[in-house]
């Protein structure tokens, strides 16, 4: 409850540049982010119709790791169901690591706390599994 209190009470007793110093050295983790199938409708997707989860964007935002979620929803209990969920998690596995993958996006993956340190410490941003 301390801790909430202090956080809660940062804007009062500091300044703007203090908290701005503040933030450039902690590293700020999304804990929740679901991932765009390119080409397909979802609910997730910015105004811009592209991935919240974008290199742009996080770095706008200020953003150096973002936890994200491999999710099927329910389905039918049948070999075909659970091939299907299969193919729908493969799929937000790889559209995951085609974000990585794009070569500009100075975006890793990790599945470590050291690796999210590791990633902020050479300024590029974490995608966590």
């Amino acid at each position: 409850m301390r801790l909430l209190i202090l956080i809660l009470s940062l804007p009062i007793i500091c300044n703007a540049t203090d908290l701005e110093a503040i933030h450039s050295r902690a590293i700020v983790l999304d804990a929740h982010a679901d991932i765009e199938i390119p080409g397909q409708e979802s609910r997730y997707a910015g105004d811009d119709g592209r991935s919240q989860v974008e290199p742009d964007k996080m770095k706008r935002g200020g953003v150096d790791a973002v936890v994200m979620t491999i999710a099927v929803g329910p389905g039918p209990r049948t070999p075909e169901g659970l091939q299907q969920a299969q193919a729908r998690a493969n799929a937000e596995l790889a559209a995951i690591l085609g974000i990585i993958a794009e070569t500009d996006s100075n975006l890793v993956l990790a599945v470590t706390a050291d690796q999210v340190i590791s990633a902020h410490d050479q300024g590029q941003s974490a995608l966590v599994l």
